[in-house]
């Protein structure tokens, strides 16, 4: 369709208030040095109080790349800390977390990658919080209500993709839920006894435990099968419809769905 010549400057101006508001979710250092304001130690510890679920969307090149950071501050100083990539896969760990000084500061140890350690400035602007990182340009923060994950979440039967650090394709897992643990197994069964000689058909998995409703913690249970091999401990969080996360000590990643 041919746009009239009287019609262009409008239709341009559409496009650009467009992406305006767009871009509206992220700000340039420069802007918040000149039009935010910081949040002193009160507002930020009033703000990322104990319990509250913060979700922070990460920017590089005008959002073109980035994660969605999702994590809870437990009253402990302890976090469980998401991050989910533009491929949709979700790592998952362990961390702590505190408020020094007007900062707002992390330990991140992930696992076979290189840990986050920092202490940032928390901006307001207009109505939007921003949480000033290294990137360019800066993400808005929001503080999401506690409890996320409900049992009735993860009850039941579930098989998925998982991914490891030096392998070049996908295996197939299966998990069966329950309140007093349940079993996993891998279905590339002769792939996994030639190689991995600690992980086998069927496994034995431990109690599932959700401390605050943010994730879930389980532990499969190699040990029991195979002497001398290793538990491996699965911590997920729900992403839409899909239970999403990574183990340790192996740092593998996982996503699954209803069967």
């Amino acid at each position: 369709m041919r746009l009239l010549p009287w019609l262009l400057p409008c239709a341009l101006f559409l496009c650009s208030l467009q992406q305006a508001q767009a871009a509206a979710d992220f700000v340039t250092h420069q802007q918040l040095e000149a039009e935010g304001q910081q949040l002193n130690d009160e507002e930020l510890r009033a703000l990322m109080a104990p319990n509250t679920v913060v979700e922070w969307v990460t920017d590089y090149q005008g959002g073109r790349f980035g994660q969605i950071r999702r994590w809870v501050n437990r009253p402990d100083g302890t976090t469980t800390w998401t991050a989910q990539a533009k491929s949709n896969w979700t790592w998952v760990t362990a961390g702590t977390w505190q408020t020094l000084d007007g900062r707002y500061c992390v330990n991140i140890p992930w696992p076979k990658r290189a840990a986050e350690k920092w202490c940032r400035r928390v901006y307001r602007l207009g109505d939007g919080l921003y949480l000033r990182g290294l990137s360019p340009t800066v993400g808005k923060v929001a503080v999401l209500p506690p409890g996320q994950v409900a049992e009735t979440d993860w009850l039941g039967k579930w098989t998925g993709e998982v991914h490891g650090d030096g392998m070049n394709h996908q295996m197939i897992a299966g998990i069966d839920l329950v309140r007093e643990g349940g079993s996993w197994k891998y279905y590339s069964a002769l792939l996994i006894e030639k190689f991995f000689t600690c992980w086998t058909r069927h496994t034995p998995v431990s109690p599932v435990s959700s401390a605050d409703g943010f994730a879930i913690t389980f532990v499969v249970k190699a040990s029991e099968i195979v002497h001398g091999c290793e538990d491996e401990q699965w911590t997920l969080v729900k992403v839409g419809a899909e239970l999403q996360g990574m183990s340790t000590p192996s740092g593998w990643a996982i996503r699954l769905k209803r069967r």
